[in-house]
């Protein structure tokens, strides 16, 4: 029993003892964030007071001692004196009646002494009928003429510029500009369908005549071309087609819609709705290009419509800025049509007059439309051909359109067999042309001098 009432003294003892820890522990509550904040401020501001105490304005330099342990000194910015502002002195007023006002300010003027009197030149009057009329032409002043479609907008002027939407049109850019070693600025892209085609130009200070260069395999006319506007000036717009069909000298056009491939004679893009139609089934049967046929045609008339305009629209905007005369530039193989005319043969009713030098090639010759440009080319001996503006059929060609919008318009035609011999012949026929077309915007300017 007395080991029983041992035991249950302790016990009482100890819960006694725990009773008294847990109120002790109630009793201590935890320090609020005010509290905390305000016991930091007030430790802040007992280092600041000390700090202050401390320290030393008038520093002494250092010790060999400080300078061993790495000790650095302390250094105090001096603030720079201010420069005041001086006053300017105020103005003497003067009693004008009632009112004061300030005084005038002296101007200083030049004495007549100090000026070197230079002499006075009578003007001469010239009678307007004696005046020589000025030579030299002036300079033609492009208009700039904006042409959007859905992916690629552009400026044309005496330069055309481009910005494209599309990437994949940019990376065939770079593509072709690195093979055929173009820049590409002088690259303008066009999408017709699924693939996208380039027309490059050229442009030097020279001259304001713009030349169109229209079938791709045609090389003889290109290299002329090129040189001729390196030389003497112009501007040239030369079709190229894809980089693929340039390289392979392919004559059409081959464009893609919905993974069907078209063909199209680049010469044919002035087309009207009737005339597109014969024209892309005259491709078809006659060159053997077996999607060219009437069956679609019918399924996929309006998609190669909007591929084919989206060109001639650019062409016939060119058209609106450039100045008279544009130029086509080609060669040819001999062309049966003009074989059978200049032997007399006029079946198709192109021609209305027709001139060949005796011992000549039928393949060099010029096409025209005016009678003016046929009686010159007549009388230097270049084979010429006019054209029958009123008979003839209306295939989408540039002579057909020019002719009906009443623009001056001329067509050099070069053979292309053997291209050392026919580089100097093309390039003969441009040099011609280019003198014969400044003599006649001389004589222009000539007859407005003496009329006015």
């Amino acid at each position: 029993m007395k080991k029983i009432s041992v035991v249950l003294c302790l016990i009482f003892i100890l819960s006694c003892s725990g009773q008294k820890n847990n109120i002790s522990r109630k009793k201590q509550k935890p320090e609020s964030k005010k509290s905390r904040i305000s016991q930091k401020k007030k430790i802040r501001s007992n280092i600041i007071v000390k700090k202050k105490k401390f320290v030393k304005t008038n520093l002494k330099p250092e010790t060999k001692k400080q300078k061993q342990r790495g000790v650095k000194k302390k250094i105090v910015y001096k603030k720079k004196p201010v420069n005041k502002v001086k006053k300017q002195p105020k103005t003497k007023k003067v009693m004008v009646g009632k009112k004061l006002k300030p005084e005038k300010k002296q101007k200083l003027t030049k004495t007549t002494e100090n000026k070197k009197t230079k002499p006075v030149k009578k003007k001469i009057q010239i009678s307007k009928k004696k005046q020589k009329p000025g030579i030299k032409i002036k300079k033609f002043i492009y208009k700039t003429k904006n042409y959007r479609t859905k992916y690629i907008s552009y400026k044309i002027g005496k330069r055309v510029t481009y910005r494209i939407k599309l990437l994949w049109i940019k990376r065939r850019l770079l593509y072709v500009s690195k093979k055929l070693k173009i820049p590409v600025k002088n690259l303008i892209p066009f999408k017709m369908g699924r693939s996208v085609v380039f027309v490059e130009q050229l442009i030097k200070p020279g001259s304001d005549i713009t030349y169109f260069f229209v079938h791709p395999n045609e090389l003889t006319a290109y290299i002329a071309l090129k040189k001729h506007i390196n030389k003497y000036g112009g501007r040239a717009f030369l079709f190229i087609s894809d980089g693929k069909h340039f390289t392979a000298r392919i004559r059409y056009l081959i464009y893609k819609v919905k993974r069907f491939p078209f063909a199209l004679d680049a010469n044919r893009i002035y087309t009207d709705r009737r005339t597109i139609k014969n024209e892309f089934l005259k491709v078809g049967y006659i060159r053997k290009f077996w999607a060219n046929n009437i069956w679609y045609w019918r399924k996929y008339a309006n998609h190669i419509k909007n591929a084919v305009w989206k060109i001639s629209f650019f062409y016939k905007y060119l058209a609106m800025v450039s100045p008279d005369p544009i130029v086509g530039v080609h060669d040819n193989q001999g062309l049966f049509w003009v074989r059978d005319i200049f032997r007399g043969r006029n079946r198709y009713r192109i021609a209305s007059r027709w001139y060949k030098k005796w011992r000549s090639w039928h393949a060099d010759f010029v096409y025209v439309i005016r009678k003016k440009d046929f009686n010159y080319f007549k009388s230097q001996g270049i084979n010429v051909i006019l054209q029958d503006n009123k008979r003839v059929p209306n295939d989408g060609s540039m002579s057909v359109y020019f002719s009906r919008k009443k623009r001056w318009y001329m067509c050099i035609e070069t053979g292309r067999i053997g291209i050392a011999k026919r580089l100097g012949k093309a390039l003969f026929m441009l040099r011609k042309m280019r003198n014969y077309i400044i003599s006649v915007k001389k004589q222009k300017i000539t007859k407005r001098v003496y009329a006015e």
